[in-house]
């Protein structure tokens, strides 16, 4: 949400900074605007609470699915969704508080947010590890493994139903040994994650093929870059989702011909790359790091080098708690802006970190030190 009117924002960040407890912290984002997003919150005394703060215009249903006629009267923004009734969670009687970009609300939800959600993958797995703990025993420590977690989701769904296929059978034995023992994680040393990551992008390439025909080539997917992604990610959550048995997107027989197809295309390349140097330039670390550009770096090409960050090694995916998108070619364009755990029974005892460092300057000793 944007306004063409000054907003109180400023006002809102000063009002937070200076609450004295969990209510006032609630009242002071009254006046947030923009961007719409989750905020959490813990206090010392125990209380945790959950908040969507922002301004969401109030509009018909033909807002929700694209570009409406902006003149004749029909589309326009009724009122703002009031803040009481805004979504929110205080003291759940789970104990936690799980936000990942999922949808945190139903279809029962009066108001339409939007749609641009991810799944519900990481979440999922992040409460797994919350109900393993001790109840009432957390640790920084233990917050910190939660935060580098690394297991997929989809790919353990997606691995059982082809090695329940028998799909992998014809090749190598000791290929087939180290599939069958993937734990489904994403760590920068797993060779199958690589596997994984290339199967996936031939489901999805040849899923869209089967369902868009040849009208996908008509999109640029660098000019419609969100809703293009947003697109194709839907896709292969809803081929889980079948897969899972939860729901149905294609008729079955073209979702196994798919998933064939799929390994076919792959491990015919992988069983040579493992014949040639067992899988060891496959690491996911190898083929998946960061490439960060400074933006300075195109007007000065011969500073490049200074002014650009360095290439790391990552694990994780879009699916992981350790978050790591990806491009086409496996390069990382997506991670967590910051993390941070907060202990508010002794403060010294929390933790953050910022990609790729806290400077922005590049001669800072602190522009990539947290690499």
């Amino acid at each position: 949400t944007g306004t063409n009117t000054a907003t109180k924002w400023v006002d809102t960040v000063y009002e937070i900074l200076h609450t004295k407890n969990s209510d006032q912290l609630i009242e002071s984002l009254k006046e947030w605007t923009e961007p719409v997003n989750n905020f959490v919150f813990a206090d010392t005394k125990g209380k945790i609470g959950y908040k969507l703060r922002g301004k969401i215009p109030i509009r018909n249903s033909d807002n929700h699915k694209g570009i409406v006629c902006g003149w004749d009267g029909n589309h326009d923004w009724e009122k703002l969704i009031p803040y009481s009734e805004m979504p929110s969670s205080i003291d759940p009687i789970g104990g936690y508080i799980v936000t990942c970009n999922q949808r945190v609300v139903g279809s029962d939800f009066p108001y339409y947010i939007g749609d641009d959600f991810r799944p519900g993958n990481r979440a999922s797995r992040i409460i797994s590890r919350i109900l393993e703990l001790p109840e009432g025993k957390a640790t920084v420590e233990d917050m910190s493994q939660i935060h580098s977690d690394r297991l997929s989701i989809p790919a353990s769904v997606l691995f059982k139903k082809m090695l329940k296929m028998d799909l992998f059978s014809k090749y190598s034995e000791d290929l087939v040994s180290l599939i069958k023992e993937w734990d489904f994680v994403m760590n920068p040393d797993s060779k199958i994650a690589t596997l994984y990551s290339m199967i996936r992008k031939t489901l999805i390439q040849e899923t869209v093929k089967f369902v868009f025909g040849d009208l996908i080539y008509r999109f640029n997917s660098s000019e419609f870059s969100r809703a293009y992604t947003f697109i194709i990610d839907s896709i292969y959550y809803q081929l889980i989702n079948q897969i899972s048995g939860n729901s149905k997107f294609i008729d079955d027989s073209v979702l196994l011909k798919l998933l064939e197809n799929s390994v076919i295309t792959n491990m015919e390349i992988f069983e040579q790359k493992f014949m040639e140097d067992k899988l060891d330039s496959q690491k996911w670390g190898k083929v998946h790091r960061t490439n960060p550009i400074h933006p300075l770096s195109k007007i000065f090409p011969k500073y490049s080098s200074l002014l650009n960050p360095p290439s790391v090694s990552m694990g994780g995916d879009s699916d992981t708690p350790q978050q790591g998108g990806y491009l086409d070619n496996f390069e990382v364009n997506s991670v967590s802006v910051n993390r941070y755990i907060h202990d508010t029974s002794d403060w010294k005892k929390s933790r953050w970190i910022v990609p790729l460092g806290s400077s922005g300057h590049p001669g800072s000793p602190h522009f990539s030190d947290q690499s």
